[in-house]
């Protein structure tokens, strides 16, 4: 996993912002995240899971950089800092949830926590594109 997220942060992402903004590149690359929780439904044995979890990692690690860049962009010069290293800190605290929630997901059925976590990031998606399109009309992007 660690090698396909240097190829994509080290890749990817330097050739992505030449073509496009931060917010075209989450409205593509969210869906994948959503996306790429069902492909880890597919592998019926634990071999397989090494040829689908590379969409997972590379479509996170397109989105995470440029969540963080959009919201690096909103922000003034003098509150990048404060607004950055509490984006930080709710980052960490949104990672707290999953393992409980997964836990008992796990128990009811075996893909309930992936089909979730796609629920869950679609609904991210959609609200996004509310803002997107939002933030579009008014003339901000």
């Amino acid at each position: 996993m660690g090698i396909w997220m240097m190829i994509t942060q080290g890749l990817f992402l330097r050739i992505l912002p030449k073509f496009s903004s931060s917010s075209s590149i989450i409205l593509v690359a969210l869906p994948m995240v959503a996306i790429s929780f069902l492909v880890l439904l597919l592998p019926n044995v634990g071999t397989q899971m090494y040829l689908t979890l590379p969409f997972v990692v590379i479509a996170q690690s397109i989105v995470v950089p440029n969540v963080n860049a959009l919201i690096s962009n909103y922000a003034s010069a003098n509150e990048q800092g404060s607004v950055l290293g509490v984006n930080q800190s709710l980052q960490a605290l949104a990672q707290i949830a999953p393992p409980f929630i997964t836990g008992f997901g796990v128990v009811m059925h075996l893909s309930l926590p992936f089909i979730l976590a796609f629920t869950v990031t679609m609904l991210g998606f959609l609200l996004y594109i509310a803002y997107y399109l939002k933030e579009k009309n008014s003339g901000k992007n």
